[in-house]
């Protein structure tokens, strides 16, 4: 079952460190392995768009799994509230933040030690299927290559833990960034918080 191993697992795939990426992707993810990654069969769910995505990288950022309620959540949900809702007029309820601490937690984390990405995973009814969401990079942060090595980082602890297929509602202003990552639409577009979205799933 997934979530089954998530206490062996958290502690083998918590935390990597993602290089700058300036020799084959291949080469990237040896470098990934040897940093307590190894047990994540990063090359079940590394594809070629994937691989792709990763070239871009100019920044390196350390990835771990952050708890709920803790000083990293905080401040990924300081992030989630600027880039996310406070542009469309919104902001997060307290019932909100409590309904996700069942949720999986992800962050990167400059060299300074500053949170910098993140993102959630929910698990849905599907005992195999995820639903990533509140994907977020530090505007000072964006455009090198980091929401690929966050949403790589995803799937790799995903697929460690079990599950085969990640979901996504993406703000079609930003789906061709999924689409460059290997994932495809699934349905018509619709409104979410009042903007425009697109259903969207990866095989893992």
């Amino acid at each position: 079952m997934p979530g089954s191993r998530a206490a062996s697992t958290q502690t083998q795939c918590g935390s990597a460190f993602l290089p700058i990426n300036t020799a084959p992707c291949a080469k990237v993810f040896q470098e990934i392995n040897v940093r307590n990654i190894d047990s994540c069969s990063i090359d079940r769910f590394v594809d070629p768009a994937i691989s792709r995505a990763m070239k871009t990288a100019t920044q390196r950022m350390e990835l771990r799994e952050i708890e709920h309620s803790g000083v990293d959540y905080k401040a990924a949900v300081q992030l989630r509230d600027r880039l996310l809702r406070v542009p469309l007029g919104l902001t997060f309820a307290i019932t909100d933040l409590a309904a996700e601490k069942a949720d999986i937690h992800l962050a990167g984390f400059d060299t300074q030690g500053n949170l910098i990405a993140c993102l959630v995973l929910s698990k849905t009814q599907a005992a195999t299927t995820l639903r990533m969401r509140q994907v977020a990079v530090d505007s000072d942060a964006q455009r090198r290559g980091l929401g690929s090595q966050l949403v790589a980082y995803a799937e790799s602890l995903a697929a460690a833990r079990g599950y085969k297929l990640m979901t996504l509602h993406a703000r079609q202003e930003v789906k061709n960034f999924y689409i460059q990552l290997g994932y495809t639409e699934t349905g018509e577009p619709f409104n979410e918080v009042g903007i425009p979205h697109i259903a969207m799933q990866k095989n893992l």
